[in-house]
């Protein structure tokens, strides 16, 4: 099911690259701002909200976009792009239900650029999605006791 999910959300920010970059061929697709472009168009003009089941806060979605480049450019992985964001919007879409709770925004955010550190610095053979939701879920059974 998730691998359904992902593909298609995967399609989706492929689609959202290709129409920036026809939207913006007079520049070659040059757009400091494309992330805020792409999270409109995500949330407002695709099938992202239906296949999420809720729709994100744009505002949200932008950062969590920058953040995905930066962190994309980092690791250098061998995924591609599309696939690798849309894993995370899967993975950060389905927290409360893993948790049990709806996490506070900015301890989300605090949270995964912690984990973003620590998962740099450790170097594990883990898979990210695999290693950050083990944490993630730590954190939170943690915090609730």
């Amino acid at each position: 099911m998730n691998g359904d999910r992902s593909s298609r959300i995967a399609a989706l920010v492929q689609e959202a690259g290709e129409t920036h970059h026809t939207v913006y061929r007079i520049v070659d697709g040059d757009d400091p701002d494309w992330a805020s472009w792409y999270a409109n168009w995500l949330t407002n003009l695709s099938e992202l909200p239906q296949i999420l089941e809720t729709t994100p806060v744009r505002s949200e979605l932008t950062w969590l976009l920058v953040s995905l480049d930066k962190d994309y450019a980092a690791a250098k992985p061998e995924t591609p792009w599309p696939q690798w964001y849309a894993d995370w919007l899967i993975n950060l879409s389905e927290l409360p239900q893993i948790l049990g709770t709806t996490p506070v925004r900015s301890e989300l955010v605090w949270l995964l650029v912690s984990l973003d550190k620590e998962y740099t610095d450790a170097g594990p053979e883990t898979p990210w999605p695999q290693w950050y939701a083990e944490r993630i879920s730590q954190r939170f059974r943690a915090a609730a006791e």
